[in-house]
Formats: structure tokens, sequence, C-alpha cells
């Protein structure tokens, strides 16, 4: 185990070495201790799925040594390099004791609910059927054969529908495996449960800064104690959790860089949207509707083609995993030639009011009191000048919301009744997991919104400049 925990901590160095070159400056002074401590977690997660996926694809071993080592020290060795031009900042430039209050709450209360996440999942076996046939199955083959084989996708698992998911989470099953020199399903749930508290501690960390302390406290209670949603699939050795751990923080970094420009920021940004599509085939849907709604409330078309640039990274290192089961004919069920031709559109679109009826009665969580503490929510941020955040969270939530309705309407199978009862035990059995992140998105704008309209600084974009001063402190607003 301590290899195992010695070898995490190379990969949050290497995720934090990757912000730092990405993002031009030394991620602590430029975002603070909690927040470049959490998105230097989900950075390193995000960097050992890509060169994992990498190395998989390239034939070579997905076993730590050599090739996943010496990449991860290369990039912890980056982040120890100097910061050029740094110029000392004006006396009390780095004052943070407006956030300081928020960032220590947000922390304390995120540590203690993922204690009590790592008790109940540190000796869980493997039990789930989409635990043993997706996740735990492909992250043994990674440790144990010590390659990516395509012939994993041949046989029985042809009839499991998910053969193009991609490889965060068998990479850290196969990292957590390997270190320990066996087979084991509860340390590599502590890897996924280490994914959880990154979220909630960046969650705390933006929503401070965007909307003071104790809407982020609010906030990470909020999203931890998600009715229906986390409390089902926080437990499990799937993708899920993990695919809520980056769209998430992705969105509120998004809305902290909207407001400041920081080009750190955007880097992250980048870096969480790769790791989202790391994750599921939903994960690129999510990325582009955060990164879409940044780009719509974006104060320039200089700032939108930043970021621009920022997701076409973000698409790049989703480019070899999508090459490769392009190439050994692995392909979406959902998604293909098949479910989008004509006839099968003619079949499905006539059910879309009946999905929509299954997605409106399963919707996780608790949909109506969200939507009473919402409405008054967003009208008072917009009468208070939070314009932008409000159409920020609105469009990201309406086009992942949209895009996975899409998903059901053009999966559905059989005709009249049958389809009618396929889609309800369907979406009954699903929408706790793939509704999970608009859910929790709407939740937390709940606290976001009502703590940014109760702040006295309008919603204000930062001027149009090429870079941020190289003597900036560390975000506050």
């Amino acid at each position: 185990m301590i290899a195992l925990l010695a070898a995490d901590v190379l990969v949050v160095l290497a995720g934090h070495g990757l912000l730092r070159l990405a993002g031009g400056g030394r991620p602590i002074r430029r975002l603070g201790v909690l927040g470049a401590g959490s998105l230097a977690v989900l950075s390193g997660a995000t960097l050992l799925a890509l060169a994992t996926t990498v190395a998989g694809v390239l034939g070579r071993s997905t076993r730590p040594w050599p090739l996943l080592v010496s990449v991860l020290v290369v990039l912890a060795a980056a982040g120890l390099l100097p910061e050029r031009g740094v110029r000392r900042a004006a006396d009390g430039a780095d004052d943070q004791r407006p956030t300081h209050v928020g960032d220590l709450a947000s922390a304390a209360v995120s540590a203690a609910f993922g204690l009590r996440l790592a008790g109940w999942v540190a000796g869980l076996p493997v039990w789930h059927t989409d635990e043993a046939a997706i996740w735990a199955y492909r992250g043994r083959l990674l440790s144990l054969a010590g390659h990516l084989d395509p012939r994993a996708f041949l046989g029985v698992q042809v009839l499991y529908p998910t053969q193009d998911y991609p490889l965060l989470v068998p990479a850290l099953i196969a990292w957590s495996d390997a270190w320990l020199g066996r087979p084991a399903d509860g340390p590599a749930r502590l890897q996924l449960a280490a994914l959880f508290v990154a979220m909630l501690m960046v969650t705390g960390w933006a929503v401070t800064r965007l909307a003071g302390s104790f809407a982020a406290v609010a906030a990470v209670l909020t999203v931890a104690a998600m009715p229906g949603g986390l409390s089902h699939v926080a437990i499990l050795l799937t993708a899920d959790l993990a695919l809520l751990a980056f769209a998430l923080p992705l969105v509120l970094v998004l809305a902290l860089w909207v407001r400041t420009g920081e080009r750190m920021l955007l880097a992250a940004a980048a870096v969480l949207a790769a790791g989202a599509a790391s994750t599921k085939a939903e994960g690129l849907l999510l990325a582009l509707a955060a990164m879409a709604a940044a780009g719509l409330v974006a104060p320039s078309a200089r700032a939108r083609l930043r970021l621009a640039v920022a997701a076409a990274a973000a698409a790049a290192a989703a480019a070899p995993w999508v090459v490769f089961t392009r190439l050994h004919g692995v392909e979406s069920s959902v998604i293909n030639g098949g479910t989008l031709s004509p006839a099968s559109l003619r079949r499905t679109l006539p059910m879309a009011g009946a999905v929509a009826t299954a997605v409106r009665d399963h919707w996780p969580g608790s949909p109506a009191l969200v939507a009473l503490l919402l409405v008054p929510a967003a009208l008072l941020a917009a009468a208070r000048g939070q314009g932008r955040l409000l159409a920020q969270i609105a469009v990201t939530a309406a086009i992942a919301t949209a895009g996975l309705y899409a998903q059901y309407v053009v999966s559905v199978q059989g005709t009249g009744a049958a389809a009618a009862a396929y889609i309800e035990g369907h979406v009954w059995s699903t929408a706790h997991r793939v509704l999970l992140f608009p859910a929790v998105l709407c939740a937390l704008a709940v606290p976001l919104l009502a703590g940014a309209a109760s702040r006295t600084a309008p919603d204000q974009p930062p001027p149009d400049t090429a870079e941020p001063p190289v003597d900036s402190p560390a975000i506050r607003i």
C-alpha cells in the first residue's frame, strides 16, 4: 500500500507539472493551495489515462514501467521549473482573507465526505454487473495482460453495449493493481474516491470565488449529498462518478475564466475536458456543452479564440482512442450508422414524447424542490447583474440534457407497446447515472446563483489583455 500511495503522489505531482507547463506559471501562486492541489489530482488522473491509452494504442506496455512512470516523472519535474519574469506583488495584493474561510470550510467538508466514502468502499469487492463486465474487466486486461488487446472486444463482450468507452477508469484500476502486485478491488475504488474529493474541493474553491464562502459550503453539501444520484453511483467501480468529477469542475473553472481571463484556468479547463472525454462516451458531449456555453458568454472574440484552442487540445487528446476503436471496428451502440439511419429514426422519433415523459418522471434527485428554489435564485441573479453566469449554467445544462435525451430517443428498441415498456424500464434503470451531471448542475446552481446575486460586484468580464499580469496573486473575486 505504501508503494501505491507513493505512486499516487507521483501522479498528482505530474498533474501539477502539466498545469505548470500549460498554464505558464506556478499553479499554487495563480490558483491558491486548494485550487492547485485539487486540480492537480484531476489533471494527474487525466494524464495517466492519456498515457495509458497512447501506450496501449501503440502496442506498448500498459504497466507502470517503463513508459508510464517515465512520462509522469518528467512532468512532475517540469512542475519544479522556476517561473520566469515573476515580480513581487504589491503590498497586500496576496491577501487571501476573503477566500480563506470558504477554502478551509470547503476542504474540511469535502475531506469528511471523502473519508466516509473511503470507509464504505475500501473493502467492497466487484459485485455490480457493469463493474465486472466493463470496468474491472478492462482494468485487469491492462494490468494482467499488460497491453491493450483488440480481442478483448470480441466474444461475449460484443453483446455488451459499451464497447467504445475510454480507458480512464480501467487505467486507474490497472495502476492500483500494478503497485499492489495483485488485483484488488478496494484500493481501486479508493482511486475513484480521490476523484470524488477533488471534485468537491474544486467546487468549494470555485464557488467561494464566484459566490462567497457560505455559498461554497452549501454547494459542496448539495453535490455530495445529492439524493438519488451520488448515493447510487459513488460506491461503484464505474465511470459515472469519474465523469461527474471532471465535468462539474469544468463548468466552474470556465465560469471563473470568463470573469478573470486567467490563462491557468483555461489550461485547467482543457485538461478537465480531456479527462471528461476519457471517462465515458458522454464525456465528449458534456465537455462540448461546457465549452460552448463558455464561448457564448466569453467577453470577446479573442477570448473565444483561446477557448477554441483549448477545446481543440482536448479533442486531440481524445483522438488516439477514437482512432483505435474505429480501426478495430468498435463502435458506439447508441450513436452509429444503424441507429441514425432513416429507417431507424422513422421508428424511434415517434417515441420522443414517451422518452420525455420518462426522463421527467425519473430525473435524479428532488427535481420539484430544485425547481422551486432555482427559479427565484435565477431571477435574483439576473436582476443583480449575474447574467453571464446564469446564461452559462443554463446553456450548459440545456445542451447536456438535450444530448442525453437524444441518446435515449435514438436507442429505443421495439415498436408500440413494446417500445413504451422498453423506454420506461431503460430510463428507470439508467437515469440516476446518465442524467446525473445536468441534475447535479441544476441543484448546484441554487447556492451558486443565490450567493453570486448577494455579492456587491456585478458580473463584469475582464479587460481583453493578452495575458494576466505575471505577478497576479491567487485568484480571488
